[in-house]
């Protein structure tokens, strides 16, 4: 079994985190009364809130002893992550967040890629195959990667950086859109008699587009599978780094899916802007800049 002491960090490890004073504290606290199994004592429970306060359970199995990184999102609210080691010695990356209240840092929910446990059973299943086939072996690969920790598919990264830069270059050129035709509106005679209908049709058009996005979601250009023949370079490109699918994006970023089960997904984000999506808990539980434009997310 892989032990946890070689995914516990000391303070000057981690200089790039904003280590919002007391949030470490806290998650020290917490660890130490996690792996004794005593999450239900009172010293225990003064460390929650919010949906936390609800837990039931005695603990979340071993953890490593400290945050190997703490993530700001803003003044009163920092995300902690950490690491368990599961029985068939998978590194699990576990996602803490904490909101500042009442004078301290109180833990309010805990956050972690869910729905691997087919992934997990697949790679058992395929290692014991003598003899796989290519595609056995490629579900293979990117099950492996899906199941990665951030730990690992930081290495990953760096060690594919240049693959992963060539493709983000070739995706923006292949999926870059054509000028569209402009269709000017009909032309309206009488101005007078006809106010309303051209005024319904300005209204028109702008709520049509309003209505393709989802709050300040970025407008996606295009999106590649190893599948798509209409981009087949970025297509053949993208199944060498056993990766799921990309998608271009119309700020200039990409957004690299390795896989995962519907929405639990982990990836890379290419965002030359420096402006990737923010921890929101509900979509991106995690983002983490691994290099200058090249953030690390997952999304549950």
């Amino acid at each position: 079994m892989v032990s946890l002491t070689a995914f516990s960090f000391a303070r000057a490890q981690n200089s790039n985190e904003s280590n919002p004073p007391g949030a470490r504290e806290t998650m020290v606290k917490f660890a130490r009364l996690n792996n004794k199994q005593l999450l239900q004592t009172d010293e225990a429970r003064q460390l929650f809130g919010g949906d936390a306060s609800g837990w039931k359970m005695a603990w979340f199995g071993e953890i490593s002893a400290s945050p190997d990184k703490i993530a700001a999102v803003g003044k009163d609210f920092s995300v902690a992550r950490v690491q368990t080691v599961q029985k068939n010695s998978r590194v699990v990356d576990l996602y803490f967040y904490l909101k500042f209240a009442g004078g301290g840092w109180k833990i309010n929910s805990m956050r972690a890629m869910a729905q691997t446990g087919w992934l997990e059973s697949a790679v058992e299943t395929f290692k014991k195959d003598a003899a796989p086939t290519a595609e056995v072996k490629e579900v293979l690969a990117n099950a492996e990667l899906t199941l990665s920790s951030d730990k690992t598919l930081t290495g990953w990264f760096q060690t594919n950086r240049r693959a992963l830069d060539n493709l983000a270059a070739l995706a923006l050129i292949e999926t870059k859109p054509k000028p569209k035709k402009v269709i000017p509106p009909p032309k309206i005679k009488n101005r007078r008699a006809n106010k309303k209908q051209a005024d319904s049709y300005a209204i028109g058009a702008s709520q049509s587009k309003e209505d393709d996005l989802e709050n300040d979601e970025i407008p996606t250009i295009a999106r590649i599978t190893e599948n798509t023949k209409i981009f087949p370079k970025s297509a053949a490109a993208l199944k060498n780094l056993h990766f799921t699918a990309l998608e271009t994006k119309s700020d200039g970023s990409i957004e690299f899916t390795i896989g995962g089960v519907i929405d639990n997904t982990v990836g890379f984000i290419y965002s030359p802007k420096a402006a990737p999506p923010e921890i929101d808990g509900w979509r991106y539980i995690w983002v983490e800049k691994i290099a200058a434009g090249w953030y690390l997310f997952r999304t549950t």
